[in-house]
C-alpha cells in the first residue's frame, strides 16, 4: 500500500501524459482524469476518475437497453459504497454497521436476495478456527513470529502489509501448504475452508463452465438456475456455460474458480489477492457475496476499497513493529 501511495503522489506530480490499465479503485479516483470503458466491442469515454464514472454510467444505463441483467444493480452498489465511505463514522459505529447495513434494506438489491438466498441454509458455530503463535523461518531468516489470532463466524480478516513481509506464506500455514515452524493451527471440529487460488490451479481444463460448478458444495442442493443466476452475474453467458475451462481466458477461469470458492459451503473462505485476477464487474459481485456470507472469509490484499468494504478486523505486518490486529 505505502508503494501505491508513493506512485500516487508521484504521477500527481508528473507533467506528462498517462495512460493506465487498473481495477484499483482507490488509485483510480486519486490519479485518472479520463475514463476509457471496452463495452460491447466499443469504447465508451466519461471525463472524470471512478467517482464520476459511476455516477454518470448508472445515468446512462438509464437509456440503453441492459447488456448486462445484474450491470446497473451493481453500479447502485458501488454508488452507495462511495457515498459511505465519504461520510465520517466512527469506528465503533462502522463495525457494528458493516455487516448489516445492506442486511436490513426494506428493499433489498436484486443481487442480495440471490445471494442471500443461496447462502439461507448455511450454519456454523461462533469459533471456526484458532491460530496460536505461529512462527515460519526461510533460509535462516524469520518471516514472523507468535502471530495468534481466533477466525469467528463472520470475522473479514484483511491481512495487509509489504511485499515479502509474510503475507502469503501466512495463506499457506492457514491453509496446510506448509507447516509452521512453531505454534499451531487448528480447525474446530466440522470446519472446513475454500482457498480460491488453490481451487483456480486445480480447475480441470475438460470439465465444462455449468458441470464444474453445479455438481460442487452448494451446487449440488440449489437449483440449477439460481446457480446459473450467479454465473451470470459473473457475466458467464448461456453459450459460456457450456465450454470447456481449457478455452476460457486466465480471467475467465479465475471467474470459475472464484464461483466454485463463494459456493463451496465451506465456513471460511481464504484469498490472496483474489482482486488482482478480476475484472471489476466480477469484484463487485464477489464482494457482495462476501459481505453476506454467514461464515468468516480471510483475505490478502493491497486493493484499499475492496478492504474499505468488506473488512471487519485487519492483520498488518509491519516490518519495524511488528505484526498487529485491530478492529476497523
Amino acid at each position: 500500500m505505502e508503494g501505491i501511495v508513493w506512485l500516487e503522489q508521484w504521477l500527481h506530480r508528473f507533467n506528462g501524459a498517462m495512460l493506465l490499465v487498473s481495477h484499483d479503485r482507490q488509485f483510480i479516483d486519486r490519479v485518472v482524469t479520463r475514463t476509457i470503458e471496452i463495452e460491447n466491442y466499443h469504447f465508451q469515454e466519461y471525463e472524470g476518475n471512478y467517482t464520476d464514472y459511476v455516477r454518470k454510467k448508472k445515468m446512462r444505463k438509464k437509456v440503453l437497453d441492459r447488456q448486462f441483467e445484474w450491470e446497473e444493480e451493481l453500479l447502485i452498489m458501488e454508488s452507495e459504497a462511495i457515498e459511505n465511505r465519504g461520510s465520517k463514522k466512527s469506528s465503533k459505529d462502522r463495525l457494528s454497521r458493516k455487516l448489516t447495513d445492506m442486511k436490513k434494506r426494506v428493499e433489498p438489491h436484486p443481487v442480495n436476495v440471490l445471494i442471500t438466498d443461496i447462502y439461507s441454509n448455511l450454519r456454523f458455530p461462533d469459533k471456526l478456527g484458532e491460530v496460536r503463535r505461529i512462527g515460519q523461518i526461510y533460509d535462516g531468516r524469520s518471516i514472523f513470529q507468535n502471530i495468534s489470532f481466533d477466525i469467528q463466524k463472520e470475522d473479514r480478516i484483511a491481512i495487509v502489509g509489504p511485499n515479502g513481509s509474510g503475507k502469503s506464506t501466512l495463506i499457506k500455514v492457514l491453509t496446510g501448504q506448509e507447516a509452521p515452524e512453531s505454534g499451531e493451527v487448528t480447525w474446530e471440529r466440522g470446519v472446513g475452508y475454500a482457498h480460491f487460488n488453490q481451487m483456480w490451479d486445480e480447475l480441470d481444463h475438460k470439465d465444462t463452465v455449468s458441470h464444474a460448478v453445479n455438481v460442487y458444495g452448494l451446487g449440488l442442493d440449489a437449483p440449477r438456475k439460481k446457480v446459473n443466476k450467479f454465473l451470470a452475474m459473473l457475466q458467464f453467458s448461456e453459450m459460456d456455460l457450456s465450454k470447456t475451462i481449457g478455452s476460457l481466458s486466465g480471467g475467465q477461469q479465475a471467474r470459475v474458480a472464484l464461483a466454485k470458492c463463494l459456493l463451496s459451503g465451506a465456513a471460511v473462505i481464504i484469498l490472496d489477492e483474489p482482486t488482482n485476477h478480476l475484472d471489476l464487474t466480477s469484484i463487485q459481485v464477489m464482494e457482495q457475496a462476501l459481505i453476506h456470507f454467514p461464515g468468516a472469509v480471510v483475505t490478502v490484499s493491497h486493493d484499499r476499497f475492496f478492504i474499505d468494504k468488506i473488512a471487519t478486523k485487519m492483520l498488518t505486518f509491519d516490518p519495524e513493529l511488528g505484526i498487529t490486529e485491530q478492529n476497523v
